[in-house]
């Protein structure tokens, strides 16, 4: 997405229009008189007129959360319009936001973070407009989002520096507990797969247990992106850890700012609303005395 196509991006009335229109769209294929009738009728509070709905459903048709149907003009709703639905308005329309952000990652987006603060002067316009109508905590989430997406090799590196960072704090601890064998048995299983919910493996101290190590690199805030899978792991596996590295997500200073459990983030992580709706991927903002310092023994 360009500059020229931020600009293009829609306004907050669209996007609520969108919002609207989406349980009332949810799991069903529409004709094109059907939704005309839609449009007359749905009430709005006298806040959203015929075009701005018709508008609205263009918008849900751009995030494909609307496609072609079978018949002419028809139109079949995506699962994914059903989580909007779901949702309440106002958490909704940041969803939508975020998805509009994240879509095509511009340029600017990657700009727009440095060393995980945002800057937002080198927002366009219509981007700018959007971000402002949401709360600070979604605003940042959104504009983390869109640059992680624009910089996905950046986002990689840094990731990487964590994961070596933690191995060479894991091989140090146990040379310096008189192990240097098991110092050797350190992994940066991440190389192999990157689906296992966790990056690196160490043996604990007394060489008895293998401690599951899952690395994030956090910018301002503490913000990490958790997936479902690193979620999921870490709340069945009592061995599992998140450990998070801080500083500057593209220089190459990284200090261990310490780790949790994965039952510590469980308080911290969305609900599915719906059978037919799970998240995937969610950003946390770790509170600051959730870490214990150094690496789990």
């Amino acid at each position: 997405m360009t500059d020229n196509a931020a600009r293009e991006l829609p306004g907050w009335q669209q996007v609520r229009a969108a919002v609207r229109l989406a349980p009332a769209l949810a799991g069903s294929v529409s004709s094109p008189r059907a939704r005309r009738e839609m449009f007359r009728r749905l009430p709005t509070g006298g806040l959203l007129g015929v075009e701005d709905l018709a508008a609205g459903e263009m918008l849900l048709i751009r995030l494909r959360l609307l496609t072609e149907g079978p018949g002419p003009g028809e139109l079949v709703a995506a699962p994914g319009l059903t989580v909007v639905a779901a949702l309440p308005p106002d958490q909704a329309c940041a969803l939508v936001v975020r998805t509009l952000l994240t879509a095509d990652a511009a340029p600017w987006a990657s700009a727009a973070i440095t060393g995980g603060t945002p800057d937002y002067t080198v927002v366009p316009e219509g981007a700018r407009r959007l971000l402002n109508g949401l709360d600070p905590d979604e605003r940042e989430a959104a504009l983390l989002a869109a640059a992680r997406r624009a910089d996905p090799e950046g986002r990689a590196a840094a990731g990487e520096r964590g994961e070596a960072l933690v191995v060479q704090r894991a091989q140090e601890e146990l040379q310096a507990a008189g192990r240097p064998d098991l110092a050797r048995q350190v992994r940066q299983v991440s190389v192999v797969s990157d689906q296992l919910g966790y990056d690196v493996t160490a043996p604990t101290l007394d060489g008895r247990h293998t401690r599951r190590l899952e690395v994030k690199t956090a910018g301002s805030g503490l913000r990490v992106h958790l997936s479902r899978t690193e979620a999921d792991v870490g709340a069945s596996d009592p061995a599992w850890a998140l450990v998070v590295c801080c500083g500057s997500e593209t220089g190459e200073h990284l200090e261990l700012a310490g780790w949790c459990r994965g039952v510590d983030l469980l308080p911290l992580l969305p609900i599915d609303r719906h059978a037919r709706g799970r998240w995937a991927d969610v950003v946390l903002a770790l509170p600051s005395g959730l870490l214990r310092p150094g690496l789990p023994a």
